[in-house]
């Protein structure tokens, strides 16, 4: 039998509508994370920002985002784009942080999302910081954006080789 290298660290689910979700204490044990989020927006379509140890310095994060659509495309900027929620539909995000405790190096993040408009997008984010994470705080976009009731949100450490 198959050992699981999945280790639920927390969860959560939203009893009314939130702008963001802190995943915080986060052990130092596992060699990834992986941040799977099952949301709706409440009030608007916005990215999900995933802002890392409080820091929300957008030139501290960098991003490159691909789009699989009938016009293909992607985008680059310094905002932490690790996902994306929209009104019309339940949107699964998935995104793994890579050596996340390593403290000699720049932090990865990798998210995939689909939408109901028929698009596949995937972005990576670098967080340009040697700091273990030791929190996580899932942001629904700019201003007052809102994540709505009933949204879900799990934190997995992974266990190296």
């Amino acid at each position: 039998m198959a050992t699981s290298t999945h280790t639920l660290i927390d969860s959560r689910t939203l009893g009314s509508s939130a702008a963001s979700v802190t995943f915080s204490s986060i052990p130092q044990t596992y060699s990834d994370l992986v941040v799977v989020v099952s949301a709706k927006a409440f009030d608007s379509d916005e990215y999900t920002y995933m802002w890392i140890n409080g820091d929300k310095t957008t030139s501290n994060y960098s991003y490159v985002r691909m789009f699989a659509s009938n016009a293909g495309y992607s985008n680059s900027g310094n905002n932490p784009y690790a996902g994306q929620v929209v009104q019309a539909q339940t949107c699964l995000n998935v995104m793994q942080v890579m050596d996340y405790s390593a403290n000699n190096k720049h932090k990865q993040i990798l998210g995939r999302w689909d939408l109901i408009t028929k698009q596949s997008q995937c972005a990576v984010v670098r967080w340009a910081n040697n700091t273990a994470i030791t929190s996580l705080e899932l942001d629904h976009g700019a201003g007052t954006s809102q994540y709505a009731a009933g949204s879900t949100f799990f934190l997995y450490g992974i266990l190296g080789a």
